[in-house]
């Protein structure tokens, strides 16, 4: 018998780091594809001036704002997505996905309409320079025609992703990402014959390279013939009582990402007050972490898919197990990245033009960030994918809010507005609160009041 057990217990750990390897993978491929991406528009656009880095880093704060928006809106929808897939039930995983384009779409095209017609105001939120506020407003005018072409691509993607195909997903990414690697080099420099448009030209790079992902993960939806291969009539015909019951925990995780979102744009104005330079360390570091970060959203994505299909089909206590299992590796690779980020310091710093005194800030701020950054890897996991997995969204929710509201944001406005500290110490003092979020959102799991089926209509 407990050979038996043995074998069944065996059998259970092949089949979980299988589809953690299955789904996980793409989505670590496509993160770090993204976030090379980044890194490599910020040292091209780096060889324009500090100016420029920090432009386009305060611009691209609005396309984060709306981006944690379409992630909430799909997360939301993928809570369903993953557990009506435990159930086999295609319909119900297709009007999931109509419901996300449908807000995704409407968001995007709100932030277009902001972005093209109030760039300047937008850029005096973060410095009131003029030199700095005409770079921004000309990246922001060109790079708002993105934004609803982003929103369709991104809940097809996050749909796909949700039923355990990740790899749809992470091809678009790559297609996207050669073709804007391309263009900034030929756009930004002047190569091939173009005129050198510099700032202008890394906007524009970014659009047509958009365009280019809608059209291959469109054509990879329904060129496949995947099970959201359908006509528009099948993907928006859901009930009203469907769409309430959907918006209930989409309204959680948008408020969250929003919440989240907002407080890091607070951070970034608060960094601004102390200079030029201080706003650019902070956009260097924030593109590291995004490049090493790649690997707690690939667990955090498998995270949604795995246990919220084993919720679907009735599994609890599986599931929770799978969500241990999930905790005890993001350890680990938390503890390694941490290593890395300390010890390749003085490398990373040295991927861009900046002067000697920038550049040692750029080093002492990345070695004090490292230990924080451990808890920022477990708190992305576990609340972003484990905790979610079961459609527990309000509490977190309201968790994380308060950290970064009530502890975080003081923290920093103090730092960089009354007591003028260095901005290594604010960001390390900043980073600080993942670490009171990780572990606060892993006793929360350990409880176990986070896992509930929401396929069962609630009244």
């Amino acid at each position: 018998m407990s050979k038996r057990i043995g074998l069944n217990q065996s059998s259970e750990n092949k089949e979980f780091y299988r589809s953690l390897i299955v789904v996980g993978i793409p989505v670590v491929i496509q993160n770090l594809l993204n976030s090379s991406l980044n890194l490599i528009d910020t040292v091209m656009v780096g060889r324009l001036g500090e100016q420029s880095v920090a432009a386009v880093g305060a611009a691209n704060q609005l396309f984060f704002i709306l981006n944690c928006i379409m992630v909430g809106i799909a997360g939301g929808c993928g809570i369903f997505i993953s557990q009506y897939n435990g159930k086999n039930d295609l319909r119900r995983m297709r009007h999931s996905l109509g419901i996300s384009l449908m807000l995704s779409f409407s968001f995007g095209t709100l932030f277009f309409l902001a972005a093209f017609l109030i760039p300047e105001q937008i850029a005096w939120l973060f410095i009131e320079e003029k030199g700095f506020i005409h770079e921004t407003a000309s990246y922001l005018r060109i790079v708002s025609f993105s934004y609803p072409i982003t929103a369709v691509t991104v809940s097809y993607a996050t749909s796909l992703r949700n039923t355990g195909r990740s790899v749809q997903a992470m091809v678009t990414s790559a297609i996207g990402i050669a073709v804007n690697i391309a263009l900034n080099y030929i756009l930004i420099f002047g190569r091939l014959g173009f005129p050198a448009m510099g700032i202008e030209g890394a906007a524009l790079a970014t659009l047509i390279a958009r365009i280019v992902e809608m059209a291959v993960i469109l054509l990879l939806v329904y060129g496949r013939k995947t099970i959201f291969s359908v006509s528009p009539a099948q993907l928006f015909s859901f009930e009203k009582e469907f769409l309430f019951r959907v918006a209930k925990p989409i309204t959680h995780t948008v408020g969250d990402e929003l919440i989240w979102a907002a407080g890091l744009v607070t951070y970034t104005i608060a960094y601004g007050k102390l200079g030029e330079t201080a706003l650019a360390v902070a956009q260097i570091y924030s593109v590291l972490q995004k490049f090493l970060d790649v690997l707690f959203y690939g667990i955090a994505s498998a995270a949604i898919v795995i246990i919220g299909q084993q919720i679907g089909k009735g599994h609890m206590e599986r599931a929770k197990q799978y969500g241990k299992k999930m905790i005890v590796l993001t350890s680990f690779i938390a503890v390694a990245l941490s290593a890395t980020m300390f010890f390749g310091a003085p490398l990373f710093a040295g991927l861009f033009s900046l002067s000697e005194g920038t550049s040692q800030l750029v080093i002492t701020t990345l070695r004090m960030v490292s230990i924080p950054f451990i808890g920022f890897g477990i708190n992305t996991v576990v609340l972003t994918g484990i905790l979610r997995s079961g459609g527990d969204t309000k509490v977190p929710m309201l968790i994380d809010g308060g950290l970064i509201w009530f502890v975080g944001v003081p923290m920093a406005l103090l730092g960089c507005v009354v007591f003028k500290w260095p901005i290594y110490t604010v960001l390390t003092i900043v980073e600080f609160v993942e670490v009171m979020k990780a572990t606060v959102f892993t006793i929360r799991f350990l409880r176990g009041n986070w896992i509930s089926d929401m396929t069962k209509a609630q009244s």
